[in-house]
């Protein structure tokens, strides 16, 4: 399998959509159900912002050597989504996504909007979280991944490609800062960044540094991203736009205000 480079940045999420247009970007909650319709267990996840911002989700297994087979994600409440492959147990820490006899993997799709993930959130964690994040780039639906017959071995060769790894918590313990394990991408909002279809996967490469230096087990919180087009054309379909002021705002607002009262107060002298 090829050497999986490191390409993520150490910014934080803050950092990472600071440069970005507000009315572009949108965190899908996986915690608590956030904005997703997720109760109980299900085999698929359906989230909804704004107008026609969807994104649909679907988690699957694949043993050494075996064909990606789709298996159950589970609502974690606030320490986020879980994820069982079909005949594993349910208890922690396999509750969560593991490369722990099967590499896991969340499949995101983001319907007609071609989007760039900015940055992840883990919840919960034990003993590692190391991660990958593909971007697929093949001019069709991946379809492979979702009749079978896609194997760890064969996912970079069969239209996904590799946007980076990154270990997010290189303890040993179990992780409660829920959204502190977090990290954002550095990749810009552009189209050549973007696509409708993204995987955020258990990492799989070899042992690299602190990479895979354990097994890896972790719960996703958040996923941000920002849209950057509409496949059919024309404008991305949108979350709803947020009246509330951002800080630079304030901090402008407050000056004007600030300096109306000192030309009272000057004008009264006067």
């Amino acid at each position: 399998m090829k050497k999986l480079a490191s390409v993520f940045t150490g910014l934080s999420l803050l950092a990472a959509f600071a440069a970005t247009p507000a009315f572009a970007q949108t965190t899908w909650n996986f915690g608590n159900g956030g904005n997703c319709d997720i109760t109980s267990s299900r085999a698929t996840l359906n989230c909804t912002v704004g107008t026609n911002n969807t994104l649909r989700a679907e988690g699957y297994a694949a043993a050494a050597g075996s064909a990606y087979v789709r298996g159950t994600l589970s609502d974690q409440g606030g320490s986020g989504l879980g994820f069982t492959a079909s005949g594993e147990v349910t208890a922690p820490p396999q509750h969560g996504f593991d490369n722990n006899g099967a590499n896991e993997l969340l499949l995101l799709n983001f319907g007609t909007n071609r989007v760039v993930v900015t940055g992840v959130a883990l919840g919960w964690s034990f003993n590692d979280s190391d991660l990958s994040l593909l971007r697929w780039t093949g001019s069709a639906a991946p379809t492979t991944l979702l009749s079978g017959g896609v194997t760890t071995a064969s996912l970079l060769a069969s239209g996904w490609a590799l946007v980076g790894s990154a270990d997010l918590d290189g303890s040993s313990s179990t992780g409660q800062n829920f959204g502190q394990n977090s990290i954002g991408t550095g990749l810009a909002a552009n189209a050549a960044n973007s696509s409708s279809w993204w995987i955020i996967s258990s990492y799989f490469g070899p042992t690299t540094g602190n990479l895979d230096a354990h097994n890896d087990y972790f719960k996703l919180l958040a996923i941000h991203t920002t849209c950057v087009s509409n496949s059919t054309g024309g404008a991305c379909n949108t979350p709803p736009r947020n009246d509330v002021p951002e800080p630079g705002s304030l901090a402008l607002a407050g000056l004007a205000l600030a300096g109306l009262a000192v030309s009272r107060r000057r004008k009264k002298a006067a």
